[in-house]
């Protein structure tokens, strides 16, 4: 848990910084889309999620995209569940770093990289970590929306979860 914290705080120090240093510019929003689990043995899987196919194998998260230049991308993505009758809670953090290839025109493709983690409070859970990379392509619109379709692919780091993700992400957010 301290591991997701100080994740986190790190991720908004750069952040912070981005905004200081880049065009100002703030994107937050959320996505729609679909999910593989592709685990080392067993059956391939299928979540579907609106919004989803966020941080956490097709569950709803959000995401907010600070740009540290024009061309630079920092995004802290956030999903937290509480399940009161299970008495149970799933925290997961992701930070993507990306780099958009046209960074003069309002859309453009851009490439990714990501990492964080999972904590779950259910007893026998076992928390993880995971590495991944993106492709992309945004599109903004009036300087008020942007529109973004993602691929991603992330791997678990667990012993006790050995599994790909493979996922298709359709987002909106709010720019400012």
């Amino acid at each position: 848990m301290r591991t997701l914290v100080m994740l986190l705080a790190a991720s908004l120090f750069v952040a912070s910084d981005a905004l200081a240093q880049g065009n100002g510019q703030v994107e937050i929003g959320t996505a729609l889309g679909m999910t593989l689990e592709l685990p080392d043995e067993g059956d391939t899987e299928v979540a579907v999620g609106l919004p989803g196919a966020g941080t956490l194998i097709g569950l709803p998260s959000m995401y907010a995209t600070f740009f540290a230049s024009p061309a630079v991308m920092v995004e802290p993505q956030l999903y937290f569940l509480w399940n009161s009758a299970a008495e149970e809670a799933i925290l997961s953090g992701i930070l993507q770093f990306g780099y958009l290839f046209s960074s003069d025109s309002e859309s453009s493709p851009y490439v990714g990289l990501n990492g964080g983690g999972f904590f779950f409070t259910e007893e026998g859970a076992s928390n993880s970590g995971t590495l991944g990379a993106c492709v992309g392509y945004r599109t903004q619109f009036a300087s008020a929306a942007a529109f973004r379709v993602e691929v991603v692919f992330r791997r678990w780091l667990a012993e006790s979860y050995k599994l790909n993700e493979l996922s298709l992400r359709l987002g909106l957010g709010a720019v400012f």
